[in-house]
């Protein structure tokens, strides 16, 4: 199990829980021949939007239309969560099993 917090907002936990055959005779199938591990993880880090180019049609003298752009000037915070686990199979490469992904307004979620 491994955890990481920072001053800017940023969090993380990862744990890993490994089944081994020996230890659930369950287990024991043609899929699985030592052991099932499962990662799971949980990170959470700050999530800015940037201000989005717009545009705008100007009327000209001439009745034709003109389209300008530009800058919306405000950013909206926000916090980024998101879970997922994994499962690897004898030492195998992991697979996804399970991934949430939540983006919210304001600068701490509940």
């Amino acid at each position: 199990c491994d955890r990481c917090t920072t001053k800017e907002g940023y969090s993380s936990v990862n744990a890993v829980v490994k089944l081994e055959t020996s230890d659930n005779h369950k287990l024991n199938s043609k899929e699985v021949q030592n052991s099932v591990s499962l990662t799971f993880s949980f990170e959470r880090k700050p999530f800015i939007h940037p201000g989005v180019e717009e545009e705008e049609e100007t009327a000209n003298d001439d009745n034709s239309t003109k389209a300008k752009k530009h800058s919306n000037s405000y950013e909206e915070k926000g916090t980024q969560i998101k879970y997922t686990i994994d499962l690897s199979r004898d030492y195998d490469k992991k697979e996804r099993l399970l991934i949430i992904e939540v983006i919210a307004s304001g600068e701490a979620p509940s």
